[in-house]
């Protein structure tokens, strides 16, 4: 007969197994949300100023189009998309992680190895999460349009 892992340790690591998933899910819905939101909102306001250039209101359309480079400079500065995608590859990973826990571990030996492939996914999760521009974003906006100090 094999040599079980305790009921108590496997309970303990299901329930830290489950908290990640769940944990990452959030993570992904709230990037994935806030992606979608600053895209459909930077098409609105796309559409806006081509409407407002159309009719005539080119103060109107300019506003607008500072409002188009504040929702593109977000998706860069903080790369929802991106981060989106490797929060849902997290949490994927992690259900692999439960269901081997639950239907693969026979022994020991494969309960330490789950151990191991889950500290390895929380290592990977820490380390590799994707990073937006952060500030410089700020500076490519500077570059593309610099400030005007006099005016004539």
């Amino acid at each position: 007969m094999p040599n079980l892992p305790s009921p108590e340790q496997t309970k303990m690591l299901a329930e830290q197994i489950q908290g990640f998933l769940e944990y990452y899910w959030r993570l992904h819905v709230r990037s994935s949300r806030m992606h979608s939101a600053l895209i459909v909102l930077g098409i609105l306001l796309g559409l806006a100023v081509t409407a407002a250039g159309f009719l005539g209101y080119g103060i109107i359309a300019g506003l607008l189009g500072l409002g188009v480079t504040l929702f593109v400079s977000l998706q860069n500065a903080f790369n929802f998309s991106d981060k989106a995608d490797f929060y849902r590859v997290i949490h994927n990973e992690s259900k692999i992680l439960r269901d081997r826990l639950r239907y693969k571990v026979d022994s020991s030996e494969d309960f330490v190895a789950l151990i191991d492939a889950f500290g390895m996914l929380r290592r990977h999760a820490s380390e590799k999460i994707p990073k937006g521009k952060g500030i410089e974003v700020v500076k490519e906006i500077q570059a593309k349009h610099p400030p005007e100090f006099s005016k004539p």
